[in-house]
């Protein structure tokens, strides 16, 4: 049996008929930063996680990107704004956190940060938008820690940043 088409016929289906062919775009963040403070006291290491206030949850520092500021002197800011403490040397830990925010509906993309302490004999100071702290081992931090990607996270820097010394290319120049 012969069809009825022409090739007219479909070209003008495909060009005028057909609804058009829309892509939905999703939105993705890529204003907050993210850092993991590190301690090698005693030959120990120590992850730093801090309990949010707000949704009761144990997490590592991270915070917005304000107006005109780098990506380093944001996440230097946030390591001085929740815990007190003076970064000295700051380093790329050389992965990203990428998650969906189901709330907001979109797609979170943070670079993270590794700093160590800058001084044993101080604890961190605390800001409102904490409640407590706790210097963990890289096990207790995957108990504490509710998400998979703060998991990932963490055995990344433990990986590359306890277990090893970081490479000085990820030494992040400052100032």
């Amino acid at each position: 049996m012969k069809s009825s088409l022409t090739g007219s016929d479909v070209h003008s289906f495909f060009l005028h008929e057909a609804e058009p062919y829309v892509m939905n775009a999703i939105a993705v963040d890529t204003s907050a930063v993210a850092g993991v403070l590190l301690s090698r006291s005693a030959g120990c290491g120590k992850i730093l996680l801090l309990k949010r206030s707000t949704d009761d949850y144990w997490c590592h520092i991270a915070g917005r990107i304000e107006n005109g500021e780098s990506m380093s002197e944001a996440i230097t800011r946030e390591f001085r704004e929740e815990t007190g403490a003076t970064i000295i040397r700051l380093y790329s830990a050389d992965i990203v956190d990428v998650f969906f925010d189901a709330n907001l509906e979109k797609l979170r993309m943070v670079p993270v940060f590794a700093a160590y302490w800058p001084d044993e004999g101080m604890s961190p100071v605390l800001n409102r938008e904490h409640t407590d702290f706790c210097w963990c081992s890289l096990d207790k931090a995957l108990q504490l820690a509710p998400y998979p990607n703060q998991h990932r996270v963490f055995h990344h820097v433990w990986k590359y940043f306890i277990n090893a010394s970081p490479s000085h290319r990820m030494l992040i120049k400052q100032g």
